[in-house]
Protein backbone atom coordinates (compact mmCIF):
# COMPACT_ATOMS: atom_id res chain seq x y z
CA UNK A 1 0.00 0.00 0.00
CA UNK A 2 1.33 3.43 -0.86
CA UNK A 3 1.91 5.99 1.84
CA UNK A 4 -0.44 8.98 1.77
CA UNK A 5 0.57 12.55 2.53
CA UNK A 6 -1.71 15.53 2.88
CA UNK A 7 1.15 17.77 1.89
CA UNK A 8 3.60 20.31 3.09
CA UNK A 9 5.87 20.49 6.12
CA UNK A 10 3.38 22.72 7.97
CA UNK A 11 1.17 19.64 8.22
CA UNK A 12 2.97 18.19 11.20
CA UNK A 13 0.32 15.65 12.22
CA UNK A 14 -0.37 12.02 11.33
CA UNK A 15 -3.62 10.08 11.46
CA UNK A 16 -3.70 7.54 14.27
CA UNK A 17 -6.04 5.13 16.07
CA UNK A 18 -8.35 4.30 13.16
CA UNK A 19 -9.82 0.86 13.88
CA UNK A 20 -9.69 -1.91 11.29
CA UNK A 21 -13.47 -2.19 11.30
CA UNK A 22 -13.99 1.58 10.99
CA UNK A 23 -16.80 2.11 8.48
CA UNK A 24 -15.05 5.15 6.99
CA UNK A 25 -11.63 3.46 6.73
CA UNK A 26 -9.95 6.75 7.54
CA UNK A 27 -10.15 10.07 9.32
CA UNK A 28 -13.40 11.91 8.64
CA UNK A 29 -12.96 15.59 7.84
CA UNK A 30 -16.36 17.11 8.56
CA UNK A 31 -17.97 20.39 7.58
CA UNK A 32 -18.44 21.31 11.25
CA UNK A 33 -17.32 20.18 14.73
CA UNK A 34 -19.88 17.41 15.23
CA UNK A 35 -20.75 13.93 14.00
CA UNK A 36 -23.93 15.50 12.62
CA UNK A 37 -21.98 17.17 9.81
CA UNK A 38 -21.19 15.55 6.47
CA UNK A 39 -17.60 14.42 6.12
CA UNK A 40 -15.09 13.05 3.66
CA UNK A 41 -12.39 10.59 4.74
CA UNK A 42 -8.66 10.80 4.29
CA UNK A 43 -6.71 7.51 4.51
CA UNK A 44 -5.89 5.95 7.88
CA UNK A 45 -2.18 6.11 7.00
CA UNK A 46 -2.17 9.86 6.27
CA UNK A 47 0.75 12.09 7.16
CA UNK A 48 1.19 15.83 6.67
CA UNK A 49 -2.17 16.83 8.17
CA UNK A 50 -2.26 20.46 9.32
CA UNK A 51 -4.20 21.57 12.38
CA UNK A 52 -5.28 25.19 12.03
CA UNK A 53 -7.32 25.57 15.26
CA UNK A 54 -8.59 23.44 18.14
CA UNK A 55 -11.69 23.74 20.32
CA UNK A 56 -12.87 21.83 23.35
CA UNK A 57 -16.60 21.12 23.25
CA UNK A 58 -17.11 19.80 26.79
CA UNK A 59 -16.67 16.06 26.20
CA UNK A 60 -14.70 15.96 22.97
CA UNK A 61 -11.98 18.10 21.41
CA UNK A 62 -12.39 18.96 17.76
CA UNK A 63 -9.85 20.70 15.59
CA UNK A 64 -9.86 22.39 12.23
CA UNK A 65 -7.68 20.40 9.85
CA UNK A 66 -6.38 20.74 6.34
CA UNK A 67 -5.28 18.12 3.82
CA UNK A 68 -3.72 20.16 1.02
CA UNK A 69 -3.22 17.27 -1.40
CA UNK A 70 -6.99 16.68 -1.40
CA UNK A 71 -7.92 20.39 -1.21
CA UNK A 72 -9.86 19.44 1.88
CA UNK A 73 -10.37 21.35 5.11
CA UNK A 74 -12.83 20.91 7.92
CA UNK A 75 -13.18 19.44 11.39
CA UNK A 76 -11.88 16.22 12.96
CA UNK A 77 -11.55 14.80 16.43
CA UNK A 78 -8.13 15.40 17.93
CA UNK A 79 -7.97 11.84 19.34
CA UNK A 80 -7.34 10.61 15.78
CA UNK A 81 -4.35 12.89 15.23
CA UNK A 82 -0.88 12.89 16.74
CA UNK A 83 2.12 15.16 16.19
CA UNK A 84 4.50 13.53 13.73
CA UNK A 85 7.36 13.87 16.22
CA UNK A 86 5.39 11.74 18.73
CA UNK A 87 4.71 9.07 16.10
CA UNK A 88 8.33 8.44 15.09
CA UNK A 89 9.73 5.01 15.91
CA UNK A 90 12.68 2.89 14.89
CA UNK A 91 12.85 -0.79 14.04
CA UNK A 92 14.34 -2.93 16.77
CA UNK A 93 17.67 -4.62 16.11
CA UNK A 94 15.94 -7.88 17.20
CA UNK A 95 14.26 -8.53 13.84
CA UNK A 96 14.21 -12.27 13.01
CA UNK A 97 17.36 -13.25 11.10
CA UNK A 98 15.53 -15.09 8.32
CA UNK A 99 14.35 -11.79 6.79
CA UNK A 100 16.01 -8.80 5.12
CA UNK A 101 14.29 -6.73 7.73
CA UNK A 102 10.94 -6.43 9.42
CA UNK A 103 8.32 -7.66 6.95
CA UNK A 104 5.55 -5.14 6.22
CA UNK A 105 2.26 -6.84 5.33
CA UNK A 106 -0.88 -5.67 3.54
CA UNK A 107 -2.98 -6.50 6.61
CA UNK A 108 -2.59 -7.32 10.31
CA UNK A 109 -1.84 -11.05 10.09
CA UNK A 110 0.98 -13.39 9.01
CA UNK A 111 -1.22 -14.69 6.18
CA UNK A 112 -1.43 -11.23 4.56
CA UNK A 113 0.77 -10.49 1.57
CA UNK A 114 4.30 -9.21 2.26
CA UNK A 115 4.72 -5.83 0.55
CA UNK A 116 8.11 -4.61 1.82
CA UNK A 117 10.78 -5.07 4.47
CA UNK A 118 12.22 -2.41 6.76
CA UNK A 119 15.89 -3.00 7.67
CA UNK A 120 16.79 -3.45 11.37
CA UNK A 121 17.55 -0.19 13.22
CA UNK A 122 15.77 1.93 10.56
CA UNK A 123 14.62 5.29 11.90
CA UNK A 124 11.73 7.63 11.06
CA UNK A 125 9.10 4.89 10.95
CA UNK A 126 5.68 6.49 11.51
CA UNK A 127 3.39 4.42 13.74
CA UNK A 128 -0.32 5.10 13.12
CA UNK A 129 -1.63 2.89 15.92
CA UNK A 130 -1.64 -0.73 17.05
CA UNK A 131 -4.53 -3.15 17.48
CA UNK A 132 -5.38 -6.82 17.72
CA UNK A 133 -5.61 -8.79 14.50
CA UNK A 134 -9.17 -9.89 13.68
CA UNK A 135 -7.74 -13.34 12.84
CA UNK A 136 -5.92 -14.13 16.11
CA UNK A 137 -4.78 -12.50 19.38
CA UNK A 138 -1.57 -10.94 18.04
CA UNK A 139 -1.21 -7.15 18.07
CA UNK A 140 -0.12 -5.43 14.86
CA UNK A 141 0.87 -1.82 14.14
CA UNK A 142 0.05 0.22 11.04
CA UNK A 143 3.23 1.99 9.88
CA UNK A 144 4.50 4.24 7.11
CA UNK A 145 8.14 4.10 6.03
CA UNK A 146 9.93 5.24 2.87
CA UNK A 147 6.76 5.61 0.81
CA UNK A 148 5.15 2.33 1.91
CA UNK A 149 2.38 1.76 4.46
CA UNK A 150 1.32 -1.52 5.96
CA UNK A 151 1.28 -3.67 9.07
CA UNK A 152 4.08 -5.07 11.26
CA UNK A 153 3.86 -7.22 14.40
CA UNK A 154 3.98 -5.28 17.65
CA UNK A 155 7.17 -5.67 19.63
CA UNK A 156 9.65 -4.63 16.92
CA UNK A 157 9.09 -0.87 17.20
CA UNK A 158 11.00 1.29 19.65
CA UNK A 159 10.38 4.97 20.40
CA UNK A 160 12.81 7.13 18.48
CA UNK A 161 14.84 9.62 20.51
Amino acid sequence: MEAFSCGEADGGYVVTNIDLDDANAGLMVREGPSLQFIGRPIPANSTGVAITAAYNFATDTWCQVQCKSRSLSGWSRIRYLRPRSDALYMISANVPLDHDGLVVRSGPHESCRAIAAVPPASRDVIEHGCQKSPLDVATWCRITYAGVSGWVPDGFLERQN
